[in-house]
């Protein structure tokens, strides 16, 4: 028994990392939402279409950017689904296998991360308290680019803190930002934070230290030029571009007058503002815990961001940190970790519909560390045996409890009416695998004009055939695309009036039914 313990004791993050793998795989097979959505629909009818023939739906030879209804997407996810499709084939799986890869591979470096700043143990802590995090489980089972991108931002960071630096640690640091760069934008957005580790970490004197600032540079200009066209249109969700905020200006800046209109009333302190309110609201209970963000795409129902030890924990680290900085031992790192956690706000902060879980996620891994450096000094902080047993049991109850409180309830609550608003279009390859094969027009109900993907790629449909048959809208005020017909499918926003054939509509959370006309 005791050769047992000890086994666990010294292999105590492989056991933990083979038991999250398993339950995840549960999760990602049998609990999750059982259909895609129209962004993991759009990124596999665009894989699909480049093993087949080298091309996108829009007919780009080998785009460096997607296009879909008009919404400009990163090249990484898709080819790499590209590629593991012609091996697997090109089903929901594929579409998110990438995602989950890369969310364990994220427990791993968190691991890796924490060992290295502070100790194996705060490494460990950290890691199960990732493993326990909703929001992990999530983004680890849908086909989510940001997460891929996380993933390579973390392993960018880890290799940052590699001393002495080495040329071998600049290359993967510049490939692995690189890499992330071309499947999300926060990676790009968040490069002032590896610049700046680098700086404070390794200094600016040495030879590779210089070599590799001037490497990053390089990067982050070539990712701006490569991925331009998605660049130029996410800075249209941004604070900045608003149009609401922009036709509210005029007044906040009215409501000033003489030498205090032009210290208070410009776009930048009315900006700034804003920026402020959407920092702040990133730290509320509601979005780390209860309730997630705006967009409910971005939670699992029932449940929050984060655990709700988490951010506990995280802010009575916070004291530890700001302590540290009066100490010359310690203040080099206190102030690194601490500029990560404010830094690690800036893509989600200058959106629109901050606070954003999707931008987000690099905040969410740094409150994570923070607890475990917080739980890492509570068990030290205890001498006595017996007291540290009994603060494991605690904690280990709370911990389990909180988890199950939304993992045991998920199956179910994704497949019942609350998932209706969510754009899951549950029921929907149903129905369209139950429509005979010689039926000819086909309405659909389809709102925001997105389903075409799920219908080209529920039915199998050719990039010859797609593209010979499908007619788009002209663009909307916001540059967004509508398909209006595709094959026999004809896209409607309502139940269509004085037409024959056959029309689907959703009836409930989980049906689509099939109307004669």
């Amino acid at each position: 028994m005791n050769n047992f313990y000890n086994w666990i004791k010294a292999h105590s993050f492989s056991v933990l990392l083979f038991t999250a793998i398993i339950f995840r795989v549960i999760y990602l097979v049998w609990q999750n939402v059982p259909v895609l959505n129209q962004d993991e629909s759009a990124i596999l009818l665009n894989a699909r279409f480049i093993a087949q023939s080298g091309r996108d739906e829009w007919q780009q030879f080998l785009p460096l950017t997607f296009r879909s209804f008009g919404d400009f997407k990163l090249p990484g996810y898709i080819y790499v689904t590209s590629f593991l499709g012609s091996i697997f084939g090109f089903s929901l799986l594929t579409v998110r296998l990438f995602s989950f890869l890369a969310g364990i591979g994220n427990i791993v470096v968190l691991y890796l991360l924490g060992k290295r700043l502070f100790s194996p143990s705060v490494g460990w802590w950290s890691a199960l308290f990732l493993v326990l995090s909703p929001w992990s489980w999530h983004y680890g089972s849908i086909g989510f680019e940001a997460n891929v991108g996380l993933f390579f931002f973390l392993c960018a960071l880890l290799f940052s803190l590699t001393k002495p630096l080495t040329g071998k640690a600049s290359l993967a640091i510049i490939a692995c930002l690189f890499f992330g760069g071309l499947t999300y934008n926060s990676p790009l957005l968040l490069s002032p934070l590896i610049v700046a580790t680098v700086v404070i970490y390794q200094g600016v004197k040495t030879r590779e230290a210089q070599s590799l600032l001037s490497g990053l540079a390089a990067t982050v200009m070539c990712l701006v030029l490569l991925t331009l066209p998605a660049t130029l249109q996410k800075g249209g969700i941004s604070v900045f571009s608003d149009p609401t905020l922009l036709s509210i200006y005029p007044a906040y800046r009215a409501s000033f007058s003489g030498l205090l209109q032009t210290l208070f009333g410009n776009k930048y302190v009315f900006f700034s503002q804003e920026v402020m309110n959407h920092f702040f609201q990133s730290f509320s209970w509601s979005f780390l815990v209860t309730q997630g963000g705006s967009n409910p795409w971005h939670t699992i129902p029932g449940a929050g961001h984060l655990h709700f030890l988490v951010p506990i924990l995280a802010a009575t680290s916070l004291g530890l940190f700001f302590r540290g900085l009066l100490s010359v031992k310690t203040r080099q790192k206190s102030l690194l970790v601490i500029g990560l956690l404010l830094g690690s706000l800036a893509p989600a902060i200058i959106t629109v519909d901050a606070p954003h879980a999707t931008r987000s996620l690099f905040f969410f891994v740094m409150i994570t560390l923070f607890s475990g450096v917080a739980m890492s000094a509570l068990l030290r902080s205890i001498q006595n045996n017996f007291s540290k047993k009994m603060v494991l049991l605690v904690f280990g109850y709370f911990f389990v409890a909180g988890t199950l409180f939304w993992w045991l309830p998920s199956r179910q609550l994704w497949r019942t009416d609350l998932v209706q608003d969510r754009r899951w279009p549950l029921g929907l390859p149903v129905a369209l695998h139950q429509l005979p094969t010689d039926l000819q027009n086909i309405s659909l109900y389809d709102p925001h004009g997105v389903l075409y993907t799920m219908v080209a790629n529920e039915t199998n449909m050719s990039p010859l055939v797609f593209w010979e048959t499908v007619e788009r809208s002209n663009p909307d005020t916001a540059g967004l695309v509508r398909v209006e017909s595709l094959g026999r499918f004809l896209f409607v926003p309502e139940q269509p009036t004085g037409l024959t054939g056959h029309y689907l509509e959703p009836v409930s959370g989980q049906k689509w039914a099939i109307i004669d006309l």
